[in-house]
């Protein structure tokens, strides 16, 4: 008796240390109803030989057009690996394919290094502030 073919869905969000972000995608499969996955380490799907269709919708489906989508053909009977990266925001689908997407990974990496320069300028900024507040009061004493 043939079990199926096994699918590894790997998926990640480049953006999730930037803002509190959830924890899971959903996927369904061949518009069956979706299914809340774990992003991180590959999750493990079981599927009958053949072609399905994967749709990836992140944080949360809202209709039939949400997410992205991707064939997989499973009639060899080998593994498939699929890797899937999240939307930066809610009005976009993500990227998914059969390799790992490096434009997400740049994304990710170049907005943690904005966001500590913002970070950075905005402590900057205080500084001077207070500084220029005890300047002043320097003055009028």
């Amino acid at each position: 008796m043939d079990e199926g073919v096994p699918v590894l869905v790997h998926a990640t969000d480049p953006y999730r240390r930037l803002a509190r972000r959830p924890l899971n995608f959903w996927l369904s499969v061949d518009s069956g109803t979706p299914t809340a996955l774990p992003l991180g380490g590959p999750s493990r799907l079981t599927l009958p030989p053949g072609r399905h269709e994967l749709r990836f919708a992140y944080p949360v489906p809202q209709d039939d057009q949400d997410g992205c989508r991707i064939l997989v053909d499973t009639t060899a009977g080998s593994p498939v690996s699929v890797y899937y990266a999240a939307p930066l925001s809610r009005s976009q689908p993500g990227v998914v394919g059969y390799q790992p997407d490096p434009r997400a990974q740049r994304t990710g990496r170049a907005l943690r290094v904005a966001n500590r320069g913002v970070l950075i300028l905005m402590g900057a900024l205080v500084l001077l502030g207070i500084v220029a507040v005890l300047a002043f009061l320097l003055q009028l004493g």
